[in-house]
């Protein structure tokens, strides 16, 4: 299921994110579990900052601008890269009145449900190499992975599939996504985080070159 960070960070949901002229002062967002690996609900109670005044005017102007922010549907992806559409129902004022300071708080119903006709992070990566690789004009045999996995482990690399999204590469920053193969050096010397294979090969070639690998 996608996660509650994640739904609050995908919808804009965070301490302190603007909502149109509104300031986001707390989300609390809970997940509700309705059929597992299929629908998921996040009830959730969230107190907005009013800009300006807290008359009811004021207060059915939020609500309208809360409601039209959260209206479209998304994608958002699981841990494991599992897609699911998500959408929030209607946003329900709690109070006809707001607080002294004019903040205002209101409730509303997140629902995630997988989508088993989109393709999984895991799928749009691979079909990302590929598309990559008939730009260069390669083909699947002329991957040069398998090589560089053998001269990792022959220096005491481990690697392994990753398992879950959102993961980056130590070496280049750049996400990591179920499925990938990557490398993390056992050396005591030499330890670092996880990275894509042809990262960690080239990271190994070049402190090779530099005479900074154990010998």
């Amino acid at each position: 299921m996608p996660s509650v960070t994640a739904m609050k960070k995908d919808y804009g949901l965070q301490k302190g994110s603007r909502i149109g002229d509104l300031v986001v002062q707390s989300v609390q967002m809970q997940h509700v579990v309705k059929t597992t690996n299929e629908h998921y609900q996040f009830p959730t109670v969230m107190t907005v900052q009013l800009n300006g005044d807290g008359t009811s005017t004021a207060m059915a102007e939020a609500l309208k601008t809360i409601q039209q922010h959260l209206d479209a549907p998304r994608i958002i992806y699981s841990e494991y890269g599992s897609p699911y559409e998500c959408t929030i129902g209607a946003v329900q004022m709690m109070s006809n009145h707001a607080d002294p300071d004019h903040a205002m708080k209101v409730k509303f119903e997140g629902k995630a449900l997988r989508r088993r006709d989109i393709p999984t992070l895991k799928e749009v990566k691979q079909k990302e190499k590929e598309e990559e690789r008939q730009k260069r004009g390669l083909s699947a045999n002329d991957d040069q992975e398998p090589a560089q996995i053998a001269q990792l482990k022959s220096q005491g690399y481990r690697v392994i599939s990753s398992h879950f999204a959102g993961a980056k590469c130590a070496v280049c920053g750049e996400v990591v996504y179920p499925g990938d193969k990557i490398a993390k050096s056992t050396s005591v010397q030499h330890k670092g985080g996880w990275a894509h294979i042809n990262c960690a090969y080239q990271a190994s070639t070049a402190a090779s070159e530099t005479g900074d690998l154990d010998s």
